[in-house]
């Protein structure tokens, strides 16, 4: 699977080409945790492609897909810290094929300071 680069802001893009309606690209990111947003979509001049997105985690096993009528698709879940792989391919009919651009943000959970943690766990055993 070829690497996302992730930017700054946890963000990414990519591209790709379905040259046969057997062909499926793979794409590899890891996350610390949290939502992740994932968006594939086809050539806006004449589309051919009618993709398919589908999301493993790090031992090949299927966390979500999406094969909609649609020609493009999007996932989006919560994920615990790790390496997952991304597969785009082609629905699988006659001339299925041609380009796609990916983009998605993978968004890590929310931490907390370890002052606020500490003023939370005060204030929940004063009301008790």
């Amino acid at each position: 699977a070829d690497p996302l680069s992730l930017l700054a802001d946890f963000s990414f893009t990519d591209h790709g080409v379905i040259e046969r309606t057997s062909d499926a690209d793979y794409f590899s990111f890891s996350t610390p945790g949290g939502v992740v947003h994932l968006n594939a979509d086809v050539n806006p001049y004449s589309p051919m492609l009618d993709l398919s997105l589908s999301l493993y985690d790090s031992n090949g096993n299927l966390i979500d897909s999406s094969a909609t009528g649609s020609l493009g698709e999007s996932i989006a879940t919560a994920l615990p810290a790790g390496t997952y792989e991304m597969a785009v391919s082609s629905a699988g009919n006659y001339g299925d094929v041609g380009q796609y651009w990916l983009s998605g943000t993978v968004v890590p959970e929310p931490t907390l300071p370890l002052a606020a943690v500490v003023l939370l766990a005060g204030t929940l055993r004063r009301r008790r």
